[in-house]
């Protein structure tokens, strides 16, 4: 990750003056032009970043050439004859909330990236042992997104004054201890989504995702979809990561359970009681939705076996990132989601 940092850095058209000169080539400090792949390693040298080999660089290259973050600039005329090093390059694709963290490295580093950061915000939202519980994604230090129906599963309509909601991380200190805060919900009227803020003291809060945005699916999106489906016989719900694609981007809903009829898309990613108000993540990684309760549509069961009414297993739905942002937006809470559709990749 760190190679894929400084390439990205060390390739910028406009040449910072510090990295010129640990190059050798402080006379084109502030100039616009490519440089070779040549020049590389003696910057990663001088920053102490070990390139592990020139095969291990090169994939590194490419993997970002095809993620859309280094553009060919043609060869290095000094360099004829010399396989490769002599490629020039220029950065691009910074425009992206994900540049604030690791996630824009997320098709070149591949899913491991998007896995490992992801389990680290979703969340399960339980009313408590024994009791029905749902997945939910941290926005920011004090917003969590879920679905509707997952509050509504856990206290009703109304929250009472004494009703409590317990959210797990995925993971747990050896000394972590309950931690007890005010907080309250406020869920959209027609869209299944709802947002639960808890108050902190300053210097407190919830482990939040730098770089985290949303895009709305497309067709040729390789999707994990993360949560804490039910699974019997054990203590606590560990959290689950299904991998499918997305099978229809533009689909549309019955009116049911007290929604009107409201966009969903269609994946092939399994999904199970439990799973519900849990992310939706592309390859890039980007938030492409939501989980939503399949069996609102007529399914029936759940899991792989699971059936439609006619007895053929389900696709499963997810609501489209746009109208989960837009929610998030009509109820009140302006920039702890970020929509990137038509941002350069």
């Amino acid at each position: 990750m760190q190679v894929a940092w400084a390439a990205h850095r060390f390739f910028g058209l406009i040449h910072d003056e510090k990295i010129a000169g640990l190059v050798g080539r402080a006379d084109e400090a502030g100039a616009a032009n490519a440089w070779p792949v040549a020049l590389l390693p003696k910057y990663l040298a001088a920053c102490g970043i070990a390139t592990g080999g020139q095969t291990a660089l090169a994939k590194i290259l490419i993997a970002m050439e095809g993620a859309g973050l280094l553009m060919r600039a043609g060869w290095d005329p000094r360099m004829n004859g010399m396989p490769w090093i002599g490629q020039l390059y220029i950065s691009q694709g910074q425009r992206s909330e994900l540049i604030k963290g690791n996630l824009w490295l997320s098709e070149v580093i591949g899913p491991d990236l998007v896995i490992q950061s992801y389990n680290l915000v979703t969340v399960q939202i339980s009313g408590g042992e024994g009791k029905p519980s749902g997945t939910g994604l941290v926005l920011d230090q004090s917003h969590i997104v879920t679905n509707r129906h997952v509050l509504e599963g856990l206290i009703g309509d109304r929250v009472r004054a004494d009703e409590a909601i317990e959210v797990h991380p995925s993971f747990k200190a050896p000394d972590a201890q309950w931690v007890s805060r005010p907080s309250y919900a406020i869920a959209h009227p027609e869209i299944d989504v709802a947002v639960i803020t808890a108050e902190f003291a300053e210097g407190q809060g919830l482990l939040a995702l730098p770089g985290m945005a949303f895009r709305n699916p497309r067709w040729d999106d390789d999707i994990r979809v993360f949560g804490f489906p039910y699974v019997m016989g054990l203590t606590e719900q560990p959290i689950t990561v299904e991998h499918g694609d997305v099978v229809n981007v533009a689909a549309e809903a019955p009116a049911v359970g007290g929604f009107p009829r409201h966009k969903v898309f269609l994946t092939s990613a399994i999904e199970r009681p439990g799973n519900s108000g849990g992310p939706i993540v592309a390859q890039d990684g980007r938030v492409v939705g939501l989980v939503v309760d399949h069996t609102r549509s007529g399914m029936s069961g759940s899991g792989p076996d699971a059936t439609a009414g006619d007895g053929t297993p389900p696709f499963y739905r997810g609501i489209p990132a746009g109208e989960v942002v837009r929610a998030v937006e009509e109820m009140g809470f302006t920039g702890i989601a970020i929509l990137e559709d038509g941002a350069a990749e």
